[in-house]
């Protein structure tokens, strides 16, 4: 099993239109590239670097990946995916301080 220093666990839906769900995964079930219009893409849920855990409570490393889990003629997903969590808590501490230390204030 990889090794995952930091980062969240997340559940959402995964939906299915005409095209299919608009992603692409590596052997890892790693999210390498989404359909710039693409359902998963206008939802936008998911992102570049999202490792695909469960579908519907199926693990996917069991089941021969995402794609296999991804059963024709449904049209909603529950999937459980890892995002590393480093990018969006540099994100959020660089909003806090801007907002917290922008100009006019004082310490």
């Amino acid at each position: 099993a990889p090794f995952f220093l930091m980062g969240l666990w997340l559940r959402f839906i995964l939906r299915r239109g005409s095209d299919g769900v608009g992603i692409d995964v590596d052997e890892s079930n790693i999210l390498v590239r989404m359909a710039p219009r693409g359902v998963a893409a206008a939802d936008g849920l998911c992102r570049v670097g999202d490792v695909f855990s469960m579908v519907d409570g199926m693990s996917v490393e069991g089941a021969g990946g995402l794609t296999a889990c991804l059963a024709p003629g449904k049209q909603d997903y529950q999937v459980t995916v890892y995002r590393d969590g480093l990018s969006d808590w540099d994100l959020l501490a660089t909003r806090l301080s801007a907002s917290h230390l922008g100009p006019g204030t004082s310490g």
